[in-house]
């Protein structure tokens, strides 16, 4: 072979030929043979045959990718490292594919449906056209939890913050946003939530409880014997992942002033 895995050429024997000696038919017919079996076994410009091994190339770099193009040298494939193969824009990376998976820098413009079986790692903007087909396998197979109703809660008119009956739930979160809410639960009588005032001005106050926390209290206020109520009470909260117990609690400013929560229902949604 006149050319071995590196390259390397080696003369066949006779060559080089010395001044004075007489042209040998062996030695022209060896060196035209090697000629021709090293132009077969190069690369056509034209495209005329294909490679029959694997063609390599230098390492390159973003600003002179290894694989690139004779109107635009700036823009190609280059070789960032180890299992790291790059592309470059103009002399900018843009994409980069590892083992661990693919990043890519600037806008991701997705036309159609894009699944997507494990992380996404973009940097920039990520701009769909269509459908991704995404899908949240992480949610719980239980993130809303609703409590009894408070029934005929005959309501507080204590100072200190008495569990409204009935409205307590247990709820086992991941992490995300917990919406509470308190409303009617629907169960044929007249749902009720407010302050029936005494002889003076006083005021009837909510608050939920977390693990026997204070998350928030809201206050509804009546005039001397007048009544007051709301349609519905609610509350975010921002737990870390855990299972919890809410409460919804209630107090009053005056003995002669009653707390009312008739027929109403505690619920707990993870977002």
């Amino acid at each position: 072979m006149p050319r071995d895995a590196l390259g390397v050429v080696t003369l066949p024997v006779g060559n080089p030929v010395v001044s004075g000696t007489a042209i040998s038919a062996d030695v022209q017919n060896a060196t035209v043979a090697d000629l021709a079996s090293m132009i077969e076994d190069s690369l056509s410009r034209s495209g005329k045959g294909g490679m029959n091994a694997a063609m390599k190339f230098a390492d390159g770099a973003a600003a002179t990718p290894s694989v690139t193009f004779t109107t635009e040298p700036n823009t190609g494939i280059y070789r960032g490292g180890a299992g790291d193969l790059r592309a470059a824009i103009l002399g900018v990376q843009r994409l980069r594919l590892t083992t661990t998976g693919a990043v890519v820098t600037g806008i991701l413009d997705v036309t159609g449906a894009a699944s997507v079986g494990g992380a996404l790692d973009v940097v920039g903007n990520l701009s769909v056209t269509g459908s991704m087909g995404i899908t949240r396998p992480d949610l719980p197979a239980t993130n809303i939890v609703a409590s009894a109703s408070s029934g005929a809660w005959p309501g507080t008119s204590a100072a200190a913050a008495v569990p409204v009956t009935g409205l307590s739930v247990s709820i086992t979160v991941i992490g995300r946003p917990v919406v509470l809410a308190v409303v009617p639960a629907f169960s044929g009588s007249n749902a009720e939530m407010g302050v029936i005032a005494g002889t003076t001005n006083s005021f009837a106050s909510f608050q939920f409880t977390r693990a026997g926390g204070v998350l928030s209290t809201s206050t509804m206020t009546a005039l001397a014997t007048q009544y007051n109520t709301v349609g519905s009470f609610i509350q975010y909260d921002l737990p870390p992942a855990g299972t919890y117990t809410y409460t919804l609690q209630a107090f009053t400013s005056a003995a002669d002033t009653i707390a009312i929560c008739r027929h109403m229902q505690l619920v707990a949604i993870e977002l």
